[in-house]
């Protein structure tokens, strides 16, 4: 049951932080925001295997080696079909575009005390070739993803305040546009346009030059290039307030279909680090201002959202960004992004780095591919309040979840020792009876790949798709929740022998 389901009702989905104290009594109010259906969305990344700092943490899971081929991948990535895959990161602007290996630029060392613009060494990085592209699309249209692809916007570039040479991202479109007027290629949904590239390029000077590339797109699409031609998105930086809105006065904001940014909360490593609201509230604050930024410049219908995103930065943290730990912070990202308006959580990365959602090398998924797995299947796009009475003692946000029919409350008990007891007022509630419905408690050792669902781990079978996701049929008007879990209630409809908890 995913984004396809029939029905369109409010749900809610419920994200708290709990301490001691009486009862929390829980309200459901009205929509507070609007959230994209692929609100759960994936990267991969262009590391290579034999990149001197980040080599032993990708791999060939980067986008470059990876085996778009492999039936294990293929399936798990199937179960988040209708997200958005972005292809980004550090060499995003040392990639050049060719026709095939043969035509692949030598690497070139940067000349010494000369202007450089990419975030990364070589200036050549790597190669993506015609077949690698038609290899992308290929994966994607085989797992119903939607591709972005990040574009060099370095390529030729002089200096901070010059623009840059287009000739190399023209054959890249090129080749998308005879590929789509070939009847294929209808899984490219879009374009980035550099990463993290504030300190290196002109904010104005990037603006500009977005709004040139979004004129060679619709000169080459010709008529109609508004709804067949590729998207483009930016600049996906660690959000330079003052960067991006020189960016968007000087033309990006027109021709900029989202406006996108990187998340890394970095908190401390350690057991207490994604149980630091301290930390975490960055979450909410940097989406705030980014949604609160877009929506300045009237007129334009640009969304908001996180392009990058992970507990920690750097290939993430060996231990905790790939162990139950994280999804803490990977459900508290949902639901303060969410709130926020943030439009997109783009998750770094589907394989590679220490912070996938699929062990590159057993293709296990982590106990964050699940998390995000639960959120793809009950919550939809309209996002709830919640009132939370006077007995309420610790921190919340609310949103709207979905399921074929009635709400969805999600609980986090942030505490590692203490129980906590939850009352739920139910709008479907009436004279007083018991609400029926399921319940999916994710739990396990902070520390482990392994998770449970409801008490039992959850085991992936290669070669047999995504696990089914079994809730427990259960009352769940009164809940009580063990220590350091998330827990998914559905309200259902009918009577309780047809009842179906299996997502």
């Amino acid at each position: 049951i995913l984004f396809e389901s029939a029905m369109k009702l409010s749900f809610l989905l419920l994200f708290v932080s709990f301490f001691v104290g009486e009862p929390t009594l829980v309200r459901l109010e009205g929509q507070e925001a609007e959230v994209s259906p692929a609100f759960v969305s994936i990267t991969f990344d262009w590391w290579k295997h034999n990149d001197p700092t980040y080599g032993r943490k990708w791999g060939h899971a980067g986008i470059l080696e990876l085996n778009l081929t492999n039936p294990y991948l293929i399936e798990l990535a199937k179960a988040y079909h209708g997200s958005f895959l972005r292809i980004g990161g550090s060499p995003e602007d040392s990639i050049t575009y060719v026709k095939d290996m043969a035509s692949c630029p030598p690497p070139k060392p940067r000349p010494s005390g000369s202007y450089y613009c990419s975030q990364v060494h070589p200036e050549v990085y790597g190669c993506l070739t015609r077949q690698r592209f038609y290899d992308i699309i290929n994966f994607a249209q085989a797992t119903g993803l939607n591709v972005i692809v990040g574009l060099n916007a370095c390529y030729g570039r002089k200096s901070a305040n010059s623009t840059m040479d287009f000739s190399n991202i023209k054959f890249l479109l090129q080749e998308l546009l005879e590929c789509q007027q070939a009847g294929g290629c209808n899984a490219l949904f879009g374009f980035e346009f550099g990463n993290e590239l504030n300190g290196h390029i002109d904010g104005a000077q990037w603006g500009k030059d977005f709004a040139t590339l979004a004129g060679i797109i619709s000169q080459m699409w010709g008529p109609g290039a508004e709804t067949a031609a590729p998207r483009i998105l930016g600049p996906d930086t660690g959000f330079a307030k003052s960067w991006i809105t020189d960016a968007l006065k000087a033309g990006a904001a027109k021709p900029m279909y989202a406006m996108t940014y990187h998340q890394y909360v970095n908190c401390r490593p350690g057991m207490d680090a994604v149980f630091s609201m301290d930390c975490l509230v960055a979450i909410k604050n940097r989406g705030e201002t980014a949604v609160n930024l877009v929506r300045s410049f009237n007129g334009y219908d640009a969304h908001a959202w996180i392009g990058e995103s992970a507990e920690h930065s750097g290939g993430g943290i060996l231990g905790q960004t790939n162990t139950f730990m994280s999804s803490f912070y990977y459900v508290t990202q949902f639901g303060m992004a969410s709130r926020a308006g943030i439009n997109v959580v783009a998750r770094q990365c589907f394989a590679g780095g220490y912070y996938e959602l699929v062990n590159h090398t057993s293709w296990e998924p982590n106990p964050d591919y699940y998390t995000g797995l639960l959120w793809r299947r009950l919550v939809d796009t309209s996002i709830l309040r919640v009132d939370l009475g006077d007995n309420y003692m610790g921190t919340l946000a609310a949103f709207a979840a979905r399921k074929s029919t009635g709400y969805t409350v999600v609980l986090v008990n942030y505490s590692k020792k203490d129980t906590r007891d939850v009352s739920i007022l139910w709008p479907t509630t009436q004279n007083g009876e018991a609400t029926m419905g399921c319940m999916y408690e994710l739990s396990g050792h902070l520390r482990s790949s392994v998770v449970n669902l409801n008490g039992e781990p959850i085991v992936y079978t290669h070669g047999k798709g995504a696990p089914l996701l079994v809730g427990k049929k259960t009352t769940i008007d009164q809940i009580t929740l063990a220590p350091a879990t998330i827990v998914y209630l559905t309200t259902a409809v009918g009577t309780w022998g047809n009842v179906q908890c299996a997502m």
